[in-house]
């Protein structure tokens, strides 16, 4: 522990540096501390900020909110993604990961909260997915491993199968047989 601990502490800034916020949450879903993207992101000065449960901040999200709080009551690791509308009306794609934290002993001690901000992510993969239907030829896209991972309707069109239907298929099935 001893060890591990001196590893961390040659990076300070670690966890302020992130472009996530990051909280540290008490068992009782209280924020005991965050870093400074969470600040920015929230909105919140220090005394609102420990005095406001972690969950509380997507109140506008009841279903969001309350899987949070079984999450840290369970201390239970959770994922979610969805809207929110910040403080200052901004709507915003958020995707948040919370996890238990354990000591040495294996004893609970609280929840990690990390929250990422995917709106410009989510925002181009939207305008790529736009610009290849709006492609005037058939457009397929394939993994690694031959897969198919997109069409446009063009393509569905022109081979016959229902909108979205190809993918998850190999591109086997479009090449004729020999």
């Amino acid at each position: 522990v001893l060890e591990r601990t001196r590893e961390l502490a040659a990076y300070p800034h670690l966890v302020d540096s992130s472009t996530d916020a990051i909280a540290a949450l008490r068992r009782d879903g209280s924020v005991e501390s965050w870093n400074a993207r969470a600040a920015e992101l929230f909105a919140l000065n220090e005394e609102q900020r420990g005095a406001t449960p972690f969950p509380a901040l997507f109140a506008q999200h009841p279903s969001v909110a309350e899987k949070l709080q079984c999450a840290i009551a369970e201390g239970q690791a959770c994922a979610l993604d969805f809207v929110w509308t910040a403080r200052d009306g901004r709507r915003v794609d958020l995707s948040i990961s919370i996890s238990p934290v354990f000591d040495d002993q294996q004893v609970l001690r609280g929840m990690s909260a990390i929250v990422r901000d995917e709106t410009a992510h989510r925002r181009a993969a939207r305008r790529f997915e736009l610009a290849v239907e709006a492609a005037p030829n058939a457009m397929i896209m394939v993994d690694g491993q031959g897969t198919i991972v997109l069409t446009n309707s063009l393509t569905d069109k022109i081979f016959g199968y229902p909108a979205g239907s190809l993918v998850g298929h190999p591109i086997a099935l479009l090449i004729p047989k020999s």
